[in-house]
């Protein structure tokens, strides 16, 4: 939740290339958090919070993609097709460097609209972590799941006009 509310703090004060570096920490964040609420054994979650145990993301989106309320792939989706420019944007990649190059010199680039998709995506993201940090606490996260499930239909939407 510190990531998203972070790179709405950067985005508001022009600093896009770090707002869009923590894109990725949002998305583990939360995909870790939920494989240890939901997925994680005793005993696998003992030596994680140890740091002796730290699953890779294929095998937490492999675990979570086995529950029925993640069974639509949502993950595998972004895993395949968002995954590499999450990590561009995160260490400086590609995508994150042709930002910056112009023709007249190195300046940022980033797009309004593009601003706009990555706070949209750690939305989503954050909403998802209220349910689980609810959930947690023994309480009831439909409102969260609700609005979550909203902005998944409408990220959904905007990825197939890409």
């Amino acid at each position: 939740m510190e990531h998203r509310e972070a790179a709405m703090l950067l985005a508001q004060n022009g600093a896009r290339s770090s707002c869009f570096a923590l894109v990725r920490p949002v998305f583990e964040a939360y995909m870790r958090g939920e494989w240890a609420i939901a997925c994680a054994t005793e005993e696998e979650l003992n030596r994680f919070v140890d740091g002796k145990y730290d699953p890779k993301l294929d095998t937490i989106v492999k675990k979570l993609g086995q529950l029925p309320h993640f069974a639509d792939g949502i993950f595998d989706t972004i895993r395949s097709s968002g995954w590499e420019s999450l990590c561009d944007y995160a260490h400086g990649g590609i995508r994150q460097v042709s930002r910056w190059i112009t023709a007249d010199g190195i300046e940022p680039q980033h797009t309004d609209e593009e601003v706009m998709e990555v706070l949209h995506f750690n939305n989503l993201y954050g909403l998802l972590a209220c349910v689980g940090i609810a959930g947690i606490a023994g309480l009831e996260g439909d409102i969260y799941l609700q609005k979550a499930d909203e902005l998944k239909i409408a990220y959904q939407s905007d990825q197939s006009d890409i």
